[in-house]
């Protein structure tokens, strides 16, 4: 699945961006974003993933209220194959013992990246809803699903890893 993750939570802000605003991630963002105009939500928790010092990717972890928190990770495409799902299940281990305070993990996703929704859903999330007309990709206004997992679906998740 992968080799030993290790997470640990990063405050650099432009280190931050330094990640988070490669083209490889700005590709899928909303129409407009540019590097020049991204800037980190410093109120959520930023999760550096690595493996031997190797960096494998970010987790945005953003409080919605008090119990909710919505998930946004970006993995590197090169460490895709070998670490996505270890990435998720890492995670959320990382959640369930460093943010006990949440009762929720929420996810969007773009209808356009129909190969998301199978993997999210292969990971434990559920299919909620959707948020109709909320995102413009290719200046086209787009819906997006919504996901989540509770924290009990966390607990499961990481079960089978």
């Amino acid at each position: 699945m992968g080799g030993s993750l290790i997470i640990q939570r990063i405050y650099d802000i432009d280190f931050i961006k330094s990640i988070a605003a490669m083209p490889e991630f700005l590709s899928t963002a909303e129409d407009g974003m540019t590097l020049d105009r991204y800037q980190p939500d410093m109120k959520s928790a930023w999760l550096l993933i690595t493996d031997n010092n190797d960096i494998i990717g970010l987790a945005q972890l953003k409080p919605l209220n008090s119990i909710v928190l919505e998930f946004h990770p970006q993995v590197f495409k090169k460490h895709r194959a070998k670490y996505n799902k270890a990435f998720f299940y890492e995670t959320y281990k990382w959640i369930l013992v460093n943010a006990t305070q949440y009762q929720k993990l929420n996810a969007t996703i773009p209808v356009v990246y129909k190969h998301l929704k199978r993997f999210v859903l292969s990971v434990g999330f559920v299919l909620e809803g959707v948020d109709r007309k909320s995102y413009i990709k290719d200046g086209a206004v787009v819906d997006r699903w919504i996901f989540g997992m509770t924290k009990e679906e966390l607990k499961e998740a990481i079960q089978w890893t």
